[in-house]
């Protein structure tokens, strides 16, 4: 849905979705290899969550104003308005870290994005 549609549509802040922490993935959860699974989950006992106590959204584009109040970690999925990869940025009461999918993240990579991740605030 383009923005100029969505802003038209969803005008009151009620139809903006509160979650903790969300992980936005650019491809469907039932095609994410076991092994992405395991160093997803990986990254979240890093900064003491879970893949139970995430909310794992598949979408290619997100809207970074869709959430309020939350925390969002993007992997292969693009933001718009467009962030810097790698990096946290906070909009509004949102913050936001983009990677690369997670079958993409070599060891500099996810050095990176430890980085990014240790300035979180959960």
């Amino acid at each position: 849905m383009n923005q100029a549609l969505r802003e038209s549509i969803f005008l009151d802040s009620i139809y903006k979705i509160e979650e903790p922490l969300s992980i936005i993935l650019h491809k469907p959860w039932n095609t994410i290899s076991e092994d992405e699974k395991t160093l997803l989950a990986k990254i979240l006992s890093s900064i003491k969550q879970s893949l139970q106590s995430v909310t794992i959204i598949h979408s290619e584009i997100f809207y970074t104003d869709e959430l309020v109040n939350s925390t969002v970690i993007l992997f292969g999925s693009k933001a718009s308005p467009a962030i810097t990869p790698y990096t946290l940025t906070k909009l509004g009461s949102n913050q936001f870290i983009q990677a690369d999918g997670l079958g993409e993240l070599d060891d500099v990579k996810k050095k990176t994005l430890w980085a990014a991740l240790k300035q979180l605030t959960l």
